[in-house]
Parts: structure tokens; C-alpha cells; sequence
């Protein structure tokens, strides 16, 4: 019920009983539904590399609650719109993107 919740609204999380708020896997799950609930999870998880790159991956937005410089690039959804608005044929070159690139875009 509470993992329903938080897909539709992240700061569900907050009304989540303190088990699971402190049941990392369960946040790990939460995140992934939602990446906004990345800001309602206590401070010891919103500084797990894992969570925070599954909340990121989820829902751009919840970079704002991170504070790990590695996740300044794009999530899967906003690398996707970048190419689906870029004029084709892509205008850059192969080496570009062969380097810096495809090693940053994400897998899931």
C-alpha cells in the first residue's frame, strides 16, 4: 500500500511506519517508483550512492535533493528526449560521442 503511494505522490514516504523507513531495500523500492522520494528519506540514505542513482535514473528532479556530484549528467528519459529532439542525421562527431557520451549514458 505504502509503495502505491509513493509512486503516485513521493512524499507519501513521510506517513511510511519507521520500519520501513529504515528498511533500506524498501527505500531502494520507493525511489525507483518515485525519485522524489528521494527528499523524504532520512539523511543516512540520501547518501547511498545505489538509492540515489535509482531516484535519479526515476525522476531527474530528485538531483536537487542530492548532494553527489556524480550525478550531474542526464537520467535514461532525459538522454532519450535529447536524441528524439535532435535533428537528424546527429551532428557531432563519432569520437565525441564514443568517449564521452555513451560511457555516461545510463543502462536501465
Amino acid at each position: 500500500v505504502v509503495l502505491t503511494a509513493v509512486a503516485q505522490r513521493g512524499r507519501a514516504l513521510v506517513y511510511a511506519s519507521e520500519t520501513l523507513r529504515n528498511d533500506r531495500e524498501f527505500i531502494l523500492r520507493a525511489v525507483g517508483l518515485n525519485g522524489k522520494a528521494l527528499g523524504y528519506v532520512s539523511k543516512i540514505f540520501q547518501n547511498d550512492r545505489e538509492i540515489v542513482r535509482t531516484a535519479v535514473n526515476q525522476n531527474r528532479v530528485a538531483f536537487n535533493v542530492c548532494p553527489l556530484p556524480e550525478f550531474l549528467r542526464a537520467g535514461p528519459r532525459q538522454t532519450r528526449l535529447l536524441f528524439k529532439y535532435m535533428q537528424f542525421p546527429f551532428d557531432l562527431p563519432e569520437d565525441l560521442v564514443e568517449q564521452h557520451i555513451l560511457p555516461r549514458c545510463h543502462t536501465s
